[in-house]
């Protein structure tokens, strides 16, 4: 992305500067979601309702005039569905501006390479093969502009698991730290294994790409000979044996970068539930609650984001 920045126009510029922008303001927003929903569920579970403005006092950072000692349920309940709705429509403000600023980099950096081909001198154009070079421009400009959409999206993903950890610290940083701890090392140790098989994965598959591509080149020039011999099967027989392997390293690709979610779910979810046991042990009913809502609703936030970094 640092090699590419300079090859950005101004307005590309400005624009991406923008979606980063609109990545920590739906961060922000998404912190308010969270410490609206511990008023709210602790008015829903609470019979003391005596407690109700001091958690919303104390949860609540940038909307807590709303809020009074005779507050209703109900408009704290529209205070959080609002929050949960103007998030939502930040994020996807920021996903329309990243995708939109990644298709004009890319529209950008395609017409520099095709302005090199054009002036290229008269002989070069000639011997040269321009379609597969056109070919493996609109290829290359194409993965170029999945690394741009993945740098905003990291970028986004990294303000908004701060912020979701922020607002989890903010109600209990013991049970934040064990939690948050015990996930990033199973993400660490995750990403390692997965790191290395898709490495493996990628040189097969490239490899196995080219086996392909040379293989029709071959069929194409041996045309007469196959249909002479009658080599069809021979070479359906090739053709297949590389592309069952380049489609297996494929879906095996898939499979790892879907794994581990499940993984750091599942995980996520036995924590839960022994610190909700062990919680129960020295709290009431009614403070176990509002607590145990907040860090799944936290977690359930969480959990995406921490894999898109």
């Amino acid at each position: 992305l640092f090699s590419l920045w300079g090859h950005f126009s101004y307005k590309n510029k400005i624009l991406f500067f923008a979606t980063t922008i609109t990545s920590i303001i739906a961060a922000l927003f998404e912190t308010q979601v969270l410490v609206t929903f511990v008023p709210l569920i602790t008015r829903l579970t609470s019979t003391n309702t005596s407690n109700n403005i001091d958690i919303t006092l104390n949860y609540n950072l940038l909307f807590r005039n709303f809020y009074s000692e005779n507050t209703p349920t109900g408009q704290v309940l529209l205070i959080f569905s609002i929050l949960v709705i103007l998030s939502a429509l930040i994020r996807l403000t920021f996903l329309y501006f990243a995708s939109i600023n990644a298709a004009n980099i890319g529209s950008q950096l395609s017409k520099l390479c095709f302005k090199s081909i054009i002036y290229s001198p008269y002989t070069k154009i000639i011997e040269e093969d321009t379609g597969e070079a056109v070919e493996m421009i609109l290829g290359n400009i194409a993965r170029t502009i999945k690394v741009i959409m993945s740098c905003s999206v990291i970028i986004s993903s990294t303000f908004l698991t701060l912020a979701i950890i922020f607002s989890l610290m903010l109600v209990d940083i013991k049970i934040t730290m064990i939690i948050f701890s015990v996930i990033s090392i199973s993400y660490v140790i995750l990403f390692r294994i997965a790191k290395l098989k898709l490495y493996n994965n990628g040189k097969v598959v490239f490899l196995s790409s080219r086996s392909i591509i040379s293989l029709g080149k071959e069929t194409k020039y041996s045309i007469k000979d196959i249909i002479i011999k009658k080599l069809h099967l021979r070479y359906i027989n090739r053709f297949e044996k590389v592309d069952v392997k380049l489609r297996r390293k494929q879906a095996s690709s898939q499979f790892i970068a879907l794994y581990p979610r499940y993984i750091l779910e599942a995980i996520a979810i036995l924590l839960l539930t022994n610190i909700a046991y062990n919680l129960g042990k020295g709290e009431m009913e009614s403070n176990i609650l509002p607590k145990l809502g907040f860090f799944s609703l936290g977690f359930i936030r969480l959990l995406p984001a921490i894999q898109q970094v």
